[in-house]
């Protein structure tokens, strides 16, 4: 482990040094072709190397001051020399690279926003103060138009790398989230897959336990009412009563069945298929299920009362439960007893009654009994928002559950209500963080983008002000003379400058002398700009300069 460490780190340093040569190369190399003296282009060249040393070195665990750094060093270039934004390109390759490695490793864009700014406006007070110190109000103004294209020039070598980073690092985290919902989803369907296996048992033991339950109950009270029955010789008894004992035992035996496919008591959820099975196999009403039982021999009856018409299914599911598990412990604990059933429909409840008497002399012991059933009863009724109480009566034993029918109906509306939720909680979550993200990439590129076309319509409105003011007609460039006082040719100049800088390819101006620049209000002969330039206190040249030297001959 540790050597694999140690190799990750040797290719990381490896990777970082190739990044730190990749990004002085081209910065050494367009230093070096500036017209500078040899000393101010190699200390130039030096301090771009630190400046992308550091920056590298501080990419991996600082990636906001990694970033910071060639941002600061093109807003300082740019104070020291306000043509850096068009003659500097390097600068800006180091700016976009941090800005890619800052969108990798930095989830959030706010910061990068927040520092840029900073820097630009710091720049900007720098560059417009020593501009204005140098050249006045149109230093100032000058500085202002150049800070314009700068701030547009760093807000696209900051935007387009940071949001492809950012772009790969969200689709590679997308995926990460797919594979890890997929995972989810797996699991997800093992426990559903499961949870199917444990209710279709719990349908399956509820089934045994309600039909055939009750079937062994009825047959072993008519072994009972057999062995019983007067006229039957002494052989006949004997074999009723080992009809009886064996029912006994193979109704143990399905308790532990039953157990073992339905642990615990509680209702499962499968429980409403499971009484529709119960209600098909036991009869089809309360009524049939007393009239079978009455036929195997049982002394029950049954009262009524109040219209069954508007009583909720699920509480009649319920009723018949009940009374057929009473039905059913009665025929196994106290056989041979009477056993009176009472059923009431009310407005808001239905009632259910069991009760029975104490097992006549002879009529046989009491069946083990795991009192599930009634657990079972005791659950589904409160659930349906009722009540069920069993319990000892005087001698005999009584079941008594009092169902309401509004709970009843809002049960079954939730049920109808209940809809696929599409995946559930990671669904959402998945959704939400591509929400997220989506708002956090749309804000990353409006802003800038606004900004920029502010910045454009900056830039137009500063040209278009200053242009106006910047024309030198052609009568008053004639009348100049070199040798001419400076604050009487500065009395006949344009408010403005041209903006822009030198054209490229003027004639050389004389040495140390401070040269302006003037569009030609009546263009002649190709004359576009007038350039006045003084030493000290008197003129040193006037001189017209064609269109063509605006540009470098050839392009």
């Amino acid at each position: 482990m540790a050597e694999a460490w140690a190799g990750r780190r040797r290719g990381a340093r490896l990777l970082d040094l190739l990044l730190w040569a990749c990004l002085t190369l081209p910065l050494a190399v367009e230093q070096l072709a500036m017209p500078r003296s040899g000393a101010l282009r190699w200390g130039l060249v030096a301090a771009g190397a630190a400046v992308a040393g550091a920056a590298v070195l501080l990419a991996r665990r600082r990636p906001l001051w990694a970033l910071g750094l060639p941002v600061a060093a093109a807003v300082l270039l740019w104070s020291v020399d306000i043509s850096a934004p068009s003659s500097a390109l390097a600068p800006f390759a180091l700016v976009a690279a941090m800005a890619y490695l800052a969108g990798r490793r930095l989830a959030e864009g706010r910061p990068v926003l927040v520092l840029t700014g900073w820097l630009a406006a710091a720049g900007l007070l720098l560059g417009i103060g020593v501009r204005a110190v140098q050249d006045g109000v149109f230093g100032a103004v000058t500085a202002l138009h150049s800070w314009i294209v700068l701030a547009i020039a760093l807000v696209i070598a900051l935007l387009l790398p940071w949001l492809f980073a950012r772009y790969r690092t969200t689709r590679a985290e997308l995926a990460v989230a797919g594979w890890q919902r997929a995972a989810w989803l797996e699991r997800e369907r093992r426990i559903t897959a499961e949870q199917a296996r444990l209710r279709e048992r719990s349908r399956i033991a509820q089934e045994m336990h309600d039909s055939l339950g009750h079937e062994l109950s009825l047959i072993a009270l008519r072994a009972a009412a057999l062995e019983l029955a007067p006229g039957a010789d002494e052989r006949t008894r004997a074999q009723a009563g080992e009809v009886r004992a064996g029912l006994a035992d193979a109704t143990a035996r399905l308790r532990e069945i039953v157990g073992v496919l339905r642990p615990g008591t509680g209702v499962s959820a499968a429980d409403d298929g499971a009484d529709t099975l119960g209600m098909q196999s036991g009869g089809a009403d309360i009524d049939a299920l007393v009239r079978r039982a009455a036929a195997a021999g049982m002394s029950v009856r049954l009262e009524r009362s109040g219209p069954e018409g508007e009583v909720p299914d699920a509480v009649r599911r319920a009723a018949h439960r009940i009374v057929q598990e009473a039905l059913t412990n009665a025929a196994k604990h106290a056989p041979g007893a009477a056993v009176a059933v009472a059923v009431g429909h009310g407005r808001e409840t239905t009632s259910v009654t069991v009760r029975n008497g104490p097992a006549p002399a002879g009529g046989g012991g009491r069946a083990p009994g795991g009192r599930q059933g009634l657990a079972g009863l005791a659950e589904r009724a409160r659930m349906l928002g009722g009540t069920l109480a069993a319990g000892p009566d005087g001698a005999g034993f009584t079941v008594r559950a009092e169902l309401p029918h509004r709970a009843a109906r809002a049960v079954a509306d939730a049920d109808l209500a209940e809809e696929p939720d599409g995946g559930g909680e990671s669904v959402r979550r998945f959704a939400s963080g591509r929400e997220r993200v989506r708002h956090s990439l749309t804000a990353a590129v409006v802003v800038p983008v606004v900004g920029c076309l502010g910045l454009a319509l900056a830039v137009v409105g500063l040209e278009l002000y200053v242009n106006a003011g910047n024309e030198f007609d052609r009568a008053g460039f004639q009348a100049l003379s070199v040798g001419q006082d400076r604050a009487e040719v500065e009395r006949v100049l344009p408010r403005f400058q041209r903006l822009g800088g030198p054209p490229v390819a003027e004639p050389p101006p004389p040495p140390g002398a401070e040269c302006r620049y003037y569009w030609s209000g009546e263009p002649v002969n190709g004359e576009e700009i007038y350039r006045v330039c003084f030493t000290g206190d008197r003129l040193a040249d006037a001189t017209a300069i064609p269109r063509s030297a605006l540009s470098v001959p050839g392009d």
